[in-house]
């Protein structure tokens, strides 16, 4: 009984809300996402290398390095992260940062850290493309040891000689 009694309450509080349909009145945004019902859609935004917290790698950066990179992941289309056989450079707060290779480097990824951040590269194996040419949309996540963080995003894994 008491649950038809709730009910009945509730049916007429939105009812009420609703208003009269004469005076084309209906709900607002604010009374919608207050019910529950939602008229507010958050927006995704296009993947940006801040978003992983990495800075872009420009010429100069990828110059330094001490091997020619074979493989390079871009986010919102632009290089983040450039990985030799060996090594790998960044960009984090401002500063080129050099990262370890940890396992093999190809066209489904890689993994990279030093004692500060690792960085995990990750796309599906694409058996059309040769082994030592592969590119498309990966996933890479930035974990962060000091500060206990870890960020993911979509990006583009590119490798080839």
């Amino acid at each position: 009984m008491a649950i038809r009694r709730a009910a009945a309450a509730g049916m007429v509080l939105l009812l009420a809300a609703c208003g009269s349909s004469e005076h084309g009145e209906g709900l607002t945004p604010e009374q919608m996402n207050a019910l529950g019902l939602g008229s507010n859609r958050s927006v995704e935004a296009p993947p940006s290398p801040d978003m992983i917290g990495l800075d872009p790698l420009t010429a100069d950066d990828m110059a330094s390095m001490s091997e020619r990179p074979s493989c390079m992941l871009r986010v919102g289309g632009q290089p983040v992260l450039a990985a030799a056989q060996y090594s790998a450079t960044v960009k984090r707060y401002g500063e080129v940062t050099q990262l370890r290779v940890d396992g093999p480097v190809g066209g489904t990824g890689g993994f990279f850290q030093n004692e500060v951040i690792s960085i995990s590269v990750g796309r599906p194996r694409d058996r059309a493309a040769p082994d030592q040419m592969a590119s498309g949309p990966a996933r890479a996540r930035l974990n962060d040891r000091r500060r206990g963080t870890s960020s993911e995003v979509e990006a583009d894994w590119s490798c080839g000689s």
